[in-house]
């Protein structure tokens, strides 16, 4: 068994890989140097497409079905994949496409997708619109025309919304205002009766005679 560096070129998804394997493990014949590819020699090679690839290796795979503790007959029935299409990538005898690479890692990876893929069969127009989950509302993306006539209706609402909360603002400290302003006239008022009483008292005592 040799090390070498191998320059490895592998079809897959439709395209041709280049890439480069620093040290392979590889039987090599004794008479001719001749490479043998066993399938020991294979497993290195896709694990190093994976690598390349940035495609999610049969551990991790297995890793996030037993962190989720879902079985890989559920996970097959939410993609609409066969189970032993699961079980092939699971075993590293076939490695999956980048396509459904990244559709496994959206599933895994936020609950919501779960979720939506566990009902038995999609309604028709499920991906025809777009679901905002914190505010449950749905906006259609059937066109571009009705994406802007609707972020022109979210935009007019919001400055409508602030308008109101202005005005009402306003309003608010108007009323303030006023009332300050009032108790100080009414507290004015008082003092000013007050200090007329007692003028007048004052005055009606000095202008009584003396016994």
């Amino acid at each position: 068994m040799a090390r070498i560096e191998y320059a490895a070129e592998v079809r897959h998804d439709g395209r041709l890989h280049k890439f480069v394997i620093p040290s392979l493990q590889i039987p090599i014949c004794e008479s001719c140097g001749a490479k043998v590819f066993t399938e020991f020699v294979d497993e290195q090679v896709n694990d190093a497409l994976r690598f390349h690839l940035h495609l999610f290796s049969p551990a991790l795979i297995r890793s996030a079905l037993d962190r989720l503790r879902i079985s890989q007959k559920e996970v097959a029935g939410r993609l609409g994949i066969a189970e032993a299409t699961l079980s092939r990538w699971l075993s590293g005898t076939q490695i999956q496409t980048r396509s459904m690479d990244r559709f496994l890692r959206v599933f895994l990876a936020f609950p919501s997708v779960r979720v939506a893929l566990s009902r038995e069969s999609l309604e028709p127009d499920f991906g025809t619109v777009d679901i905002v989950a914190q505010h449950a509302v749905t906006v259609p993306i059937a066109s571009h025309r009705q994406h802007e006539r609707y972020r022109t209706q979210t935009e007019s609402q919001s400055r409508h919304n602030l308008s109101y909360l202005r005005i009402e603002a306003c309003k608010r400290t108007q009323e303030i205002v006023w009332r300050n302003s009032t108790d100080t006239r009414r507290e004015a008022s008082r003092r000013t009766e007050e200090i007329v009483e007692r003028t007048s008292h004052v005055a009606n005592a000095g202008a009584q005679p003396n016994g």
